[in-house]
């Protein structure tokens, strides 16, 4: 069974190349919505997980199988700037397995809400949204965003 843990330095490329084959399974799915990531999108990326492994506020985490990496999933801390309040988000969650996904999100809410999380977000996409493991973890809002 994987080990769901932080993320360390050298597993940082290992999670680029995980979120490279991430985004061509979304490609393959689904065709007509042409997704894809540029090598500038992956090092930008890769940057956000070697953050993960020293700021408090973010946080990435993966499941190891063994020394192999099998999943992944990104956690952020908001904190209010006008307003008082602290938010989690979650970002980006893949695993190569089925029921890694429930437990590396579960390993994230469980971060957000330690690092004074009051609510926690996830966005999906409103064409084709991942019910799964959001339902289970009873979420109870659908969060909407407009792009120009």
């Amino acid at each position: 069974m994987a080990e769901i843990r932080r993320i360390r330095v050298d597993d940082a490329p290992v999670v680029r190349d995980l979120y490279r084959a991430y985004a061509a399974a979304l490609a393959e799915r689904y065709p007509e919505d042409a997704i894809g990531i540029s090598e500038q999108g992956l090092s930008n990326l890769e940057t956000l997980f070697r953050l993960g492994v020293v700021r408090d506020d973010e946080a990435t985490f993966v499941a190891d199988d063994g020394g192999e990496l099998t999943g992944f999933v990104t956690a952020s801390v908001r904190r209010g700037r006008a307003l008082p309040g602290v938010a989690g988000e979650i970002g980006e969650l893949w695993a190569t397995e089925p029921g890694l996904e429930r437990r590396l999100a579960e390993t994230a809410v469980q971060r957000l809400l330690e690092r004074g999380g009051g609510a926690i977000f996830h966005t999906e996409d409103a064409e084709h949204p991942a019910r799964e493991p959001w339902e289970s973890l009873a979420a109870d809002v659908v969060r909407f965003s407009r792009y120009a």
